[in-house]
């Protein structure tokens, strides 16, 4: 009998090419940590993913073992339809067995745990707010001797129609916790999944659209902690044990920081991969801070293939109303750097928001045409997506764009990129496991066809 069951819902998600970024990243390395702290204190736990776990044989595992808790974490990826489908398989938990304590937890589930406790608490027993391995083995420990959850700190609990929470900070030495637990590595690489591995937690920056800057507020957590190089090179020299572990995403919000500290930690952790050997092809997310000719030449020889930038926009005034924290000129310097080195690049960009005209738009993809067609000669930089910024659990988001052209500008574009997402996700997986000339010539005529597209709807 077990202790305690792991769970991850994820909705069906569909086709490869579609979804390429939701199946590569399918499996949870929260969970993975949670199973790993759990074994480490001596409590026995099994973990599930319903992507790879059928919903009725966990089912059947349920009635058969027993488990005292159960907790669910909502991967952040397709929040609300995750988050929604738990529910429904909670509710049928409870049907079975109306004992067995039900806990979630996640970044979903921080942010939101005061509206999900007041309509969800008659089958959600707890939420725990924030990182939960240490929650997570007290309130285990709490179930088991049967004490009273209610007093355990960083546990949101519902009674007498009020929530009871009591804050509680996080765990500082990162480097003290046990690997994640990859019992079921063998799933998600069959799954079409990649296996992550973070080096930090929190982020350095303080975006304020980005919604771990309120997950970091809330888990008492805004300093960025970082594990030791040494400590992850272990990590990932365990991992590269399995011929059939071909990538690892770095799954930090920012793998470099913006500090110099920081900065010169992940140059370290790249020397020790390439003094290493490490054949293993890395992915990861870089601010524009932390973009130096010296860290993208180490991270190219270290075998990273790809990496994230958020650039958001061309507008200095608009960077600062988003709290970026960085300048167009810092942004137009990185961006030559990284055709200068050679590395794949994708950035993120908004263009389209409650304050946006014609103007700033012609301005914005006139900028993303010189630094994405123009000066990209060398085909390295791809973009990544043209958003929309909205706000929390907002639910008619284009009804921020008040002028009726920009609306029809911002559907058309997304019609756009969402007809040709399968060819940008495709140049995705080629930059790091195809030939690179094939890449620079996918992510070129994807990057024309887009922002030119875009520049004729605005003439």
């Amino acid at each position: 009998m077990k202790d305690v069951f792991l769970i991850t819902i994820n909705s069906d998600l569909g086709d490869f090419d579609s979804n390429y970024i939701q199946k590569k990243l399918s499996n949870n390395l929260r969970q993975e940590y949670n199973h790993s702290y759990l074994i480490k204190n001596k409590i026995t736990c099994k973990s599930f993913n319903s992507l790879y776990d059928q919903l009725e044989s966990i089912k059947k595992e349920i009635i058969k073992e027993r488990p005292k808790i159960i907790i669910f974490s909502v991967n952040y990826l397709g929040l609300t339809n995750n988050f929604n489908l738990s529910l429904d398989f909670i509710k049928a938990i409870k049907k079975i067995n109306k004992k067995i304590h039900i806990n979630i937890e996640g970044i979903f589930a921080t942010i939101n745990y005061q509206e999900i406790l007041k309509e969800h608490n008659s089958y959600i027993d707890s939420i725990i707010v924030g990182e939960s391995e240490e929650k997570l083995k007290d309130l285990v420990e709490a179930i088991i001797k049967n004490k009273d959850t209610r007093l355990l700190k960083g546990v949101a609990t519902f009674s007498a129609e009020k929530i009871k929470y009591i804050p509680r900070m996080s765990l500082v030495d990162i480097d003290a916790l046990p690997f994640p637990n990859r019992s079921n590595n063998k799933k998600v690489l069959k799954n079409g999944g990649v296996i992550q591995v973070r080096t930090s937690r929190s982020c350095g920056a303080a975006c304020n659209f980005c919604f771990l800057k309120e997950y970091y507020k809330i888990n008492n957590s805004i300093c960025r902690r970082e594990r030791s190089p040494e400590n992850v090179l272990r990590e990932i020299k365990n991992l590269s044990k399995n011929s059939k572990i071909k990538e690892i995403w770095l799954q930090d919000e920012d793998f470099a920081g913006r500090t110099k500290q920081s900065i010169e930690k992940a140059k370290k952790i790249a020397k020790l991969i390439i003094v290493n050997k490490i054949k293993i092809k890395f992915v990861c997310q870089l601010s524009i801070k932390s973009v130096n000719e010296e860290l993208l030449g180490l991270l190219k020889k270290a075998n990273f293939k790809r990496i994230f930038i958020g650039v958001e926009s061309s507008s200095q005034s608009f960077l600062n109303e988003l709290n970026k924290g960085i300048t167009v000129k810092e942004i137009e310097a990185a961006l030559k750097l990284i055709n200068k080195v050679g590395i794949f690049s994708e950035i993120g960009f908004i263009p389209f928001h409650k304050k946006a005209t014609i103007e700033s738009l012609k301005k914005d993809f006139n900028f993303l045409y010189d630094n994405c067609i123009q000066n990209n000669n060398k085909g390295y930089i791809q973009i990544c997506n043209l958003s929309l910024l909205t706000e929390k659990n907002e639910k008619n988001k284009i009804s921020k764009l008040k002028d009726e052209k920009i609306k029809e500008i911002y559907i058309r574009t997304q019609l756009l990129c969402l007809k040709n997402r399968a060819l940008n996700n495709k140049a995705k997986e080629i930059t790091i496991n195809g030939s690179e000339a094939r890449a620079k010539e996918l992510i070129k005529n994807q990057n024309r066809l887009i922002i030119e597209s875009v520049l004729n709807l605005l003439i």
